[in-house]
C-alpha cells in the first residue's frame, strides 16, 4: 500500500505535482484532512471529499483542477462536511439525483404511453410541451416546485382562457402522477400541480370602457416611464405582453411605422403597423434607450419581464376592477368595433390567423388599411382620455 501523501495544497504545489506513470495518484490536503486531489496518468486532476458514512467510504467529487482552485476546493469541502454533520449522505443524494428523471425524460415516457394507449392527440401534446413544459426540460422532477407550477398557470391566464389553463394544469398533474407511479423514475412526489385552483371556464369579455380611459391615463403618470410606455404600447398595438416585452430595435422601422414580429403564437412572422402615438413613444425611447431591447430589464433575458405589479398599481389607482393586462388587447378590438372597423382588419392587427377568432373572443389585410384602423382607434381613445 503506497504511503499517504499530504501537502499544503496551493496552486504552486498542485502545478508541480508529478503525474503518475501507471496508477492514479492521491494527494491529501494538510489543512482539511478529508480533502484530496486525484491525478490520473493522463494528467487529469480532480478534487474529492472523502467521508465514512454508515461504515462505508464515500468519495464525493467536487470538481476538476484548475477550474476549481485549491481555495475553492477547501470551501466546497467544508460545505459538504457541514451536510454530513447534519446526518445527510451527500454522495447517496447525488446518486439518487442522477437516477431521477428529468422533466424531458418524464414527458418522453408519458407521451409514449399516451401514444400506445390513446388519449390526447400527439399534435396537441407536442404543442403543450413546446409552449409550456419545455421550459423545465433539463430540471429533475424534484426541482419543479408548486410555485413554479402556479407561475405557469398565471402565464397561461395572461393570454388564454381559464379552460385552457385548466387543460394545461391537468396535463401537468397527470405527467407528475405518471412519474410518481412509474418504477424507475426515481421520484415519489409530491405533485407540484396539486392544490392549484380550477379556473372559471367561461370566456372573459372584460374590456376597458370609454368612461375608464381618462382614469387609466391619469394613473399612468404615477408609474415608471418604462411601465407607462409598456402599458400604452399594449393599448396602441393590441399585441400580447410577451411580444411587447421582447420587442427589438432591429425589428422596428420608425420611418415606415412598422414592426416585424419574428415569432408569434401563430408560428409565423407578422408585420404590424404602429398608430401615431406608438411611434411617438418609440421615437422617444430610441433617443433614451441603448442596447437591443426596446424595453430593457435586469432579467436573464435582458428585457423587461415583470410588469404585473406595475399594472396592478395602475388598475387599482384607476379603479378598473379586475381588468387584466390582456384585456387591453380585447379593448383595442372593442373600440375598433365601435369605430366600424371590420373583424378581419382587427384580426390581422391582433395576429389572428382565423378572423373567426376575433369575432368569437374579441368581437390577408393590407398594412395601410390596418394603419388607418389603429390610428382611428387611437384617436377615439385619446378623445376619451381628454373628456
Amino acid at each position: 500500500m503506497p504511503p499517504v501523501e499530504r501537502f499544503r495544497l496551493t496552486k504552486r504545489t498542485v502545478d508541480t505535482l508529478e503525474i503518475p506513470a501507471a496508477r492514479r495518484r492521491t494527494v491529501w490536503d494538510a489543512r482539511i484532512p478529508k480533502l484530496c486531489l486525484r491525478i490520473t496518468p493522463k494528467g487529469a486532476k480532480t478534487w474529492y471529499y472523502v467521508s465514512k458514512h454508515a461504515g462505508k467510504t464515500e468519495w464525493h467529487k467536487l470538481g476538476r483542477y484548475p477550474e476549481l482552485t485549491p481555495e475553492a476546493a477547501r470551501t466546497a469541502a467544508q460545505v459538504v462536511a457541514g451536510e454530513y454533520a447534519k446526518g445527510r449522505n451527500v454522495a447517496e443524494d447525488r446518486r439518487q439525483e442522477k437516477a431521477e428523471w428529468t422533466v424531458a425524460k418524464a414527458w418522453e415516457m408519458y407521451r409514449a404511453r399516451n401514444e400506445r394507449l390513446g388519449g390526447k392527440s400527439l399534435s396537441t401534446m407536442d404543442g403543450y410541451w413546446r409552449r409550456h413544459f419545455s421550459r423545465w426540460e433539463s430540471k429533475r422532477l424534484s426541482q419543479v416546485t408548486g410555485g413554479m407550477a402556479e407561475r405557469l398557470q398565471d402565464r397561461i391566464l395572461e393570454t388564454r382562457s381559464g379552460a385552457t389553463a385548466n387543460r394545461i394544469v391537468s396535463t401537468g398533474k397527470a405527467l407528475f402522477n405518471f412519474a410518481i407511479r412509474r418504477k424507475g423514475s426515481g421520484y415519489d412526489g409530491p405533485n407540484p400541480f396539486n392544490g392549484l385552483e380550477k379556473q372559471p371556464q367561461k370566456i372573459r369579455k372584460n374590456r376597458l370602457y370609454t368612461s375608464q380611459v381618462s382614469r387609466l391615463f391619469l394613473a399612468l403618470d404615477d408609474v415608471s416611464e418604462i411601465m407607462r410606455d409598456f402599458i400604452l404600447m399594449a393599448l396602441w398595438t393590441g399585441r400580447r405582453a410577451g411580444e411587447i416585452k421582447s420587442m427589438r430595435w432591429v425589428d422596428v422601422d420608425l420611418e415606415s411605422g412598422l414592426w416585424l414580429i419574428p415569432d408569434t403564437k401563430a408560428n409565423e412572422p407578422q408585420m404590424v403597423p404602429f398608430a401615431i402615438p406608438a411611434i411617438e413613444i418609440l421615437a422617444r425611447r430610441r433617443r433614451a434607450v441603448s442596447g437591443k431591447w426596446v424595453f430593457p430589464g435586469n432579467s436573464k433575458s435582458g428585457h423587461l419581464e415583470e410588469y404585473k405589479k406595475g399594472w396592478q398599481q395602475v388598475r387599482d389607482e384607476a379603479g378598473l376592477g379586475d381588468l387584466r393586462f390582456h384585456d387591453l388587447r380585447r379593448s383595442l378590438s372593442s373600440f375598433g368595433q365601435e369605430q366600424n372597423v371590420g373583424a378581419g382588419i382587427m384580426g390581422a392587427q391582433l395576429g389572428h390567423k382565423d378572423p373567426q377568432t376575433t369575432i368569437k373572443h374579441y368581437t390577408s389585410i393590407a398594412i395601410n388599411v390596418q394603419r388607418d384602423a389603429v390610428n382611428l382607434i387611437a384617436e377615439s381613445l385619446q378623445k376619451a382620455a381628454r373628456d
